[in-house]
C-alpha cells in the first residue's frame, strides 16, 4: 500500500481505493477517511482503528469518535 508521511500529517492509499488522511494534534491523531463509494466507510474504521490499536498498544484501548465528514 503507497503511504506517505512528514512530520504532521500521513495518507495511506488502500488498494480498494479506500484513503486514509492522519493528522497529528498535540493531543489527538485525526483520522479521516474517504471510500470511493462510501459503502466500505465503517469496514475500513474498523481496519483503521484495529491497527492504530495494534501499534499503539500501551495506550489501549484508544477512543475512536467517528464522525461524518
Amino acid at each position: 500500500m503507497p503511504v506517505e508521511f512528514d512530520k504532521r500529517e500521513g495518507r495511506v492509499s488502500f488498494p480498494s481505493g479506500a484513503v486514509a488522511f492522519m493528522t497529528a494534534e498535540p493531543d489527538a491523531l485525526q483520522v479521516r477517511i474517504e471510500t470511493p463509494d462510501g459503502v466500505e466507510l465503517t469496514q475500513m474504521q474498523d481496519v483503521v482503528a484495529r491497527h492504530l490499536d495494534r501499534f499503539a498498544f500501551r495506550e489501549v484501548p484508544l477512543a475512536f469518535d467517528w464522525r461524518p465528514a
